[in-house]
């Protein structure tokens, strides 16, 4: 019997959620979580894609939009490899009904023998993301060569600058000309809708520097640093270490996360010099529609 992928309904969404989650320790309790997420609008239900078998929901997968033409989708949860294949391959179709650059996955280590289905799909594994922290420490603001702006209202002139910062990045360089700064901007808009980001404008002497990027997290002891990127011209010249202690100064009190391509050395070197240190290795499926 073949299998068919299909959003589900409102009343199949409690059983979708038990599968979805069938494989963790506490599946019972994330599945709640999950349809609460669902009630309160966070979540967009459309998403959540199910596979059945006579009638029974046998497996089920979860996507969802960035925002910026971008989207990510969780490793579907079946047992059998065509239902998986069916499942992957239902849920990119439902991404694809509107335009979208690139699909990605952001797996754990211990979930890897769950990405075979990815793979199958076309998805590449192209790299490993480490997780970084540092303890709440206050940081003076640096008195240096630079001269942060903060930035209100997301204007043409900071996209420009931001797609600047990403020329020769370190950072998932596979991502390169694939997104426009309004791209990327909508993606880090979309992952902070319900706490207002902090972002500045970085200048030395009226010239463009780069930008900085920070987010509130749902834990209100910590802070991400989203991003932190400088123009070509004005890297190597200790500047990002400078950018670096404003950030911490504006975090205050508070913790600070960030994730980094394992391939950009200098800026692992940077932040481990700065008393962060890993916590968590994830790697990174990307498709590319």
């Amino acid at each position: 019997m073949p299998f068919i992928a299909t959003p589900a309904s409102a009343d199949e969404r409690p059983q979708a959620c038990r599968v979805l989650f069938a494989h963790t320790a506490f599946a019972d309790l994330a599945a709640d979580r999950f349809q609460e997420m669902i009630s309160r609008g966070e979540l967009d239900p459309a998403g959540l894609i199910v596979a059945k078998a006579g009638g029974t929901i046998c497996g089920a997968i979860f996507a969802y939009r960035i925002g910026g033409g971008q989207a990510a989708i969780w490793l579907p949860s079946a047992t059998d490899v065509k239902m998986q294949d069916v499942l992957v391959a239902g849920v990119v179709d439902w991404i694809r009904r509107e335009p979208t650059n690139v699909i990605q996955a952001i797996v754990r280590q211990a979930e890897l023998p769950r990405t075979p289905p990815l793979v199958r799909a076309g998805f590449q594994n192209v790299t490993r993301l480490v997780f970084l922290t540092r303890e709440a420490s206050p940081c003076q603001s640096p008195r240096g060569r630079l001269q942060f702006h903060a930035e209100t209202v997301v204007t043409p002139s900071f996209a420009e600058l931001l797609t600047r910062t990403y020329d020769g990045t370190l950072d998932v360089p596979e991502l390169n000309g694939r997104r426009t700064g309004e791209d990327i901007l909508a993606g880090y808009l979309a992952a902070c809708e319900s706490h207002p980001p902090q972002w500045w404008w970085v200048e030395r002497d009226g010239e463009s520097v780069g930008v900085l990027l920070l987010s509130p997290t749902d834990d209100p002891r910590t802070t991400e640093l989203t991003y932190l990127g400088l123009v070509p011209e004005f890297r190597g010249q200790g500047l990002g270490r400078e950018v670096l202690r404003f950030a911490l100064a504006a975090a205050g009190r508070r913790s600070v996360c960030l994730n980094v391509d394992e391939r950009n050395e200098p800026a692992l070197r940077l932040y481990r010099a700065a008393n962060f240190y890993e916590f968590d290795r994830r790697e990174v499926f990307l498709l590319f529609p």
